[in-house]
């Protein structure tokens, strides 16, 4: 029968295990209820499983009398029934929703070593099982902070790996009463691990959806914002209120953010529709134009088969009037405004939406932006950040945001794209 300190160890290692696991998926860019969804029915089959392979692993003793299998109170769970059942079920989950299955083995497996230390620590009476906890916390630690960092179901590997010798050498030296009937599955344990570690050698990386933002990015827009933002502060303003630092402001951010800024005592929606109908009535051409080696990138990209999309402050008519302007619209699957996004950068709603909506997930994802928050919402949403110096000002802006790559002209993506890594912030 389970004791209460039994029970209450359970808890701790099913807590510790959510919060390891729940802190690895927000840095790859998923919400605490993403993880929350997967630790639930992780719970739900890992205790199915458990169960299912200790009383396979003791039915000597439940056969006779079998209402006691389902007596949670009466013997324990396996911890390789909890680890097959629930690789099993993410593997299904995460493919139906369009997520890397190795990125979340590698948050989830490392935490089932911590689970397992953690439920043996009220069993640790004598110096052998104390051992087996230690064995079980070391491998939780190199696993989750040192181990796996180079290749993507790495971690995962490991993990298996490391939980299949630890309990052989339990099983073969009786340090866990526990493990003495379970030698023939944890050699098959040890078999899977070793066996996905192998295959991780042939597995082809996913081709990597490259999102961009696009004022500043792929068109100069600075002499357009510039003019429209002058015209404000004519009518509603002072001009010279309007100084280089301000310019450079204005730039980037959602335009009723800076309107209500800049213009606390005037009705800021009245202020954009005046702003969008000065812009609108205008012909910027000339002014407004593609930076060097734009469209030619963009059609490389496109004929090489990559999935190419807008991620953008601006608003979603105005984002295709200005593709259609430069007749690049082409090249899109994807047009998202900041009208059609929840919050603005440097959240990484967007880039998520993005992804949600072109059905491809954000596990290989690049977004490519020219201001710090374009490179901060693409390191929150875990993908791959390229910061682009399109302004000289903005250098130093981009690369304390910290990015992956930082670009001068955007022909060098595509030597970017020449990497042999996974297209994500921690690039595994």
């Amino acid at each position: 029968m389970i004791s209460f300190l039994q029970a209450l160890g359970i808890v701790m290692a099913v807590a510790a295990a959510f919060i390891a696991f729940a802190f690895r998926r927000y840095r790859q860019g998923y919400s605490v209820d993403d993880s929350t969804e997967i630790l639930f029915f992780c719970l739900v089959f890992g205790v199915i499983g458990g169960r299912c392979f200790w009383v396979l692993q003791n039915w000597h003793e439940y056969r006779r009398y079998v209402p006691y299998v389902f007596r949670m109170r009466d013997g324990g769970f396996g911890i390789i029934g909890i680890v097959l059942a629930d690789m099993a079920f993410t593997g299904l989950y995460l493919k139906k929703n369009n997520m890397s299955v190795f990125r979340c083995w590698d948050a989830l497996l490392p935490g089932m070593l911590l689970m397992s230390a953690v439920a043996r620590v009220s069993k640790a009476v004598n110096n052998q099982m104390r051992l087996v906890v230690v064995l079980d916390l070391l491998g939780f630690l190199l696993t989750y902070f040192v181990l796996g960092h180079q290749r993507r179901g790495d971690a995962a590997a490991y993990s298996l790996m490391w939980m299949g010798v630890e309990r052989i050498v339990s099983c073969l030296n009786s340090l866990d009463p526990d493990a003495n009937n379970i030698l023939v599955p944890a050699i098959l344990l040890e078999g899977i691990g070793i066996v996905l570690w192998i295959l991780l050698f042939f597995r082809r990386r996913q081709r990597p959806v490259i999102l961009f933002d696009l004022d500043g990015t792929l068109m100069n827009s600075l002499p357009v914002v510039t003019e429209c933002y002058r015209y404000l502060f004519k009518k509603y303003g002072n001009i010279n209120d309007f100084t280089d630092m301000v310019q450079m402001e204005v730039f980037g951010p959602p335009l009723e953010v800076e309107i209500k800024k800049l213009f606390p005592d005037c009705d800021t929606d009245e202020l954009v529709e005046d702003y969008r109908q000065y812009q609108v009535s205008h012909d910027w051409t000339g002014v407004a134009e593609l930076f060097p080696g734009a469209e030619d990138l963009l059609k490389d990209l496109k004929e090489r088969g990559f999935t190419l999309g807008i991620v953008s402050s601006r608003v979603t008519a105005s984002c295709r009037d200005w593709l259609n302007f430069f007749h690049i619209k082409k090249y899109f699957s994807l047009v998202l405004g900041g009208d059609r996004i929840g919050k603005p950068k440097p959240e990484p709603d967007g880039i998520l939406l993005a992804c949600e909506k072109l059905g491809k997930g954000h596990d290989s994802c690049i977004y490519v932006g020219d201001n710090g928050s374009d490179v901060i919402a693409a390191r929150r949403a875990g993908v791959y950040a390229i910061g682009f110096v399109s302004e000289p000002k903005k250098e130093v802006e981009l690369m304390e945001a910290r990015p992956n790559s930082l670009i001068y002209q955007l022909k060098d993506i595509s030597a970017i794209l020449r990497a042999k890594h996974e297209w994500t912030y921690e690039m595994r």
